[in-house]
């Protein structure tokens, strides 16, 4: 629900600062709509588990606090484990044995994942791991950002910048997670991130495009 409201925050900025006023205030408009409509569907269909489930968000209980605490515990003790391997880490896929050996906190559950995709990539694969993240994440925001005006001029762009929306939803919730060790979750990953870089041909691209053709059609003609 939290990567889910600012992926929501992130498309209403997006929105009201990069798009073009001709198209802004109906953008706004249909986005207001899908809101209430989301919401109104979501009434209409929910049997009452989902709404007890956010109650208890907003009223944490003992229950609560244990399984978030225990998340942010586990997500100590993968840094821990980067810690003391810092620059090859303890091997992929090995994040559940290496755990044991150096958990802090008393728990009975067996932890196969850190729930932080980044803190156990750190683990499982060191100093190369985080780099590579780094590096990852750099280009996804350059690619994923860039010519945003342009992109909201067109139906395509606002596919590109919907799908760049959902890798930042993704992203905020393996700080939480272990969606990129999830195959399905991956996969859909890499086709969002795919769409969210893939490079259009912008005013500059076009206006390069149309002095090289012509220059081909001039010496065609020449020969």
């Amino acid at each position: 629900m939290g990567s889910l409201v600012i992926e929501g925050l992130l498309l209403a900025v997006l929105v009201t600062f990069k798009s073009p006023r001709s198209v802004r205030g109906g953008a706004i408009v249909l986005g207001g709509l899908a809101a209430v409509l989301a919401v109104g569907t979501y009434l209409y269909l929910n049997s009452g588990h989902v709404s007890a489930r956010m109650q208890s968000m907003l009223r944490p209980d003992q229950g609560t606090r244990t399984e978030v605490g225990d998340r942010v515990a586990v997500s100590r003790t993968a840094l821990s484990i980067f810690g003391g391997n810092p620059w090859l880490g303890v091997g992929f896929g090995c994040f559940e044995y290496a755990f044991p050996g150096y958990a802090t906190f008393a728990t009975g559950m067996h932890w196969t994942h850190a729930h932080n995709d980044y803190a156990e990539a750190l683990a499982e694969a060191g100093v190369p791991a985080g780099l590579l993240m780094l590096v990852a994440l750099v280009i996804f925001v350059r690619l994923g950002f860039r010519h945003l005006e342009d992109r909201l001029r067109h139906e395509s762009g606002w596919i590109q910048v919907g799908a760049t929306v959902a890798c930042v939803g993704l992203l905020c919730h393996s700080f939480l997670d272990f969606n990129l060790r999830v195959a399905a979750n991956a996969a859909w990953f890499v086709v969002c991130l795919a769409v969210a870089t893939h490079a259009r041909s912008g005013p500059g691209v076009a206006r390069k495009t149309s002095h090289r053709n012509r220059a081909e059609r001039a010496r065609e003609s020449a020969a």
